[in-house]
């Protein structure tokens, strides 16, 4: 996410979903924690060198993945890292083909190419405002104080 809460979408440029809507990521590697794979396959797919440590875990989710002609259930393992722009993106293009990003309000949540994907960006969304409105309450409480 970027300082305007703004996340960063992808359209994939390889099947399984070629067109749709998707993330950066991808499979953990031998000796890589998620945190390791997300700041490893974010550089890969669009070009941003974030920390491993602004890496936070989100969520976890199944999902159905097909590769060499079989679906393979998999877990896919939601990460959060805030960066404060997206000026630096520079697109992989056997990855992706293009870039979007976008207010929690705008996605087009059945344009994903995995459910998963579109559930976990909704999710936070959702944990972002409840966050939100509880923070105002809390400083509304405050100010009455």
């Amino acid at each position: 996410m970027d300082a305007a809460g703004r996340i960063l979408i992808t359209r994939r440029a390889h099947e399984p979903g070629l067109g749709m809507l998707g993330l950066p990521g991808g499979v953990i590697e031998a000796g890589e924690t998620g945190e390791m794979a997300c700041a490893r396959e974010t550089l890969e797919e669009v070009g941003l060198n974030i920390p491993t440590s602004e890496f936070s875990y989100f969520m976890s989710l199944p999902n159905h993945y097909l590769f060499q002609g079989y679906v393979w259930p998999t877990l896919d393992l939601f990460f959060v890292a805030r960066i404060e722009s997206f000026e630096c993106v520079a697109l992989q293009a056997t990855e992706v083909s293009d870039w979007f990003a976008l207010l929690f309000s705008e996605v087009p949540y059945s344009d994903f190419a995995f459910s998963s994907n579109a559930e976990a960006v909704r999710q936070l969304g959702v944990k972002l405002s409840q966050d939100t409105m509880t923070t105002n309450a809390l400083a509304t409480d405050d100010l009455k104080s």
